[in-house]
């Protein structure tokens, strides 16, 4: 993570105990869950990224959680009005639709007991994090990732929206085209965490160290191991309710190569199932996106969405035994 020199060090000497032996499974007896999609592609340049709800849906996840014991509503999706060709254009349509989104998540987190947001590109995450942030200000955040997504306009050298998602939520530079979220509570450094970062710009790094930002790289990830960096990362966020958001790209390219914006070296099939699992063993989770799921960019696009549904399972409380 970004607070190094010491600070990981200490975490993984700690006597902590074990993950294992601080599981809560969270019952799965007339629990709710509402499904939202988000098929934008806006904030990327491949459009096929807003396939990624309706492949998801697809590929069965509804029945997958009613399969383990979730009562599901689907809300549908939300409307996100058309891509534009000109930057301006397209930035208008991802501030509205994304306002759109917002207020679904919003509306779900009282009439159900957790959401599942399907995207889309990663940009859907403004929407559906200050959705919940609007709910419960103090919410904690992990951000499971190849990148960082926290890049301002002005430091992104791509312009692409995907990569800005946390500049916006943590107000870094004010809201910027977001006039709406003046309403919303910023979102603090405190309450986030990343897991599985290996692609980050100059910026970001000083930002991510300037705040202190816990972040578990896949450096971390190889020196502790994938159990302990899960432990710290939920260690860290304790005592908060969970928003996950999960970038299929977290994953490494081998394991789910149908998406936009792939980075070799990442988390292995089960290190990315062991995540899901151990967020699901605190009981704490009440979001999640599930994003950047582009089925039409490989010849495995099937496997890559199967992927991702398991994931799903997984973070909703799917066990091996």
């Amino acid at each position: 993570m970004w607070r190094l020199c010491g600070s990981v060090a200490a975490r993984a000497s700690s006597a902590a105990a074990p993950v294992a032996a601080r599981r809560t499974f969270m019952a799965k007896v007339d629990t709710t869950i509402s499904i939202i999609g988000a098929p934008s592609s806006h904030g990327q340049l491949n459009d096929s990224a807003a396939l990624g709800p309706q492949s998801l849906r697809d590929a069965g996840v509804a029945s997958r959680l009613e399969a383990i014991g979730w009562a599901v509503t689907d809300r549908g999706d939300v409307t996100f009005p058309p891509k534009d060709t000109s930057r301006e254009g397209n930035i208008a349509a991802i501030v509205e639709g994304n306002r759109q989104l917002s207020d679904e998540v919003y509306d779900a987190y009282l009439e159900s007991d957790t959401s599942l947001i399907l995207g889309g590109d990663h940009s859907i995450s403004i929407g559906s994090v200050s959705g919940v942030l609007r709910r419960n200000p103090e919410i904690g955040v992990l951000w499971i990732d190849a990148h960082c997504d926290i890049n301002t306009y002005e430091s992104s050298t791509s312009k692409s929206m995907h990569g800005m998602v946390l500049s916006y939520l943590m107000k870094l530079q004010g809201i910027g085209p977001f006039g709406w979220l003046s309403d919303v509570p910023k979102l603090h450094a405190k309450q986030l965490a990343f897991i599985g970062a290996r692609d980050i710009d100059p910026y970001e790094k000083r930002t991510l160290k300037n705040l202190g930002i816990e972040v578990y790289t896949m450096h971390t990830i190889d020196k502790y191991g994938i159990a302990k960096v899960t432990e710290m990362a939920l260690d860290h966020l304790d005592g908060r309710n969970l928003h996950v958001s999960y970038d299929i790209d977290a994953t490494d390219p081998g394991v789910a190569p149908s998406t936009g914006t792939p980075v070799r070296g990442g988390l292995t099939y089960r290190e990315a199932h062991f995540i899901a699992e151990e967020i699901s063993a605190t009981g704490r989770m009440r979001s999640m996106d599930m994003v950047e799921v582009d089925p039409i960019l490989s010849k495995a696009r099937n496997e890559t969405v199967d992927i991702a549904a398991t994931l799903i399972e997984s973070a909703f409380g799917k066990v091996i035994l």
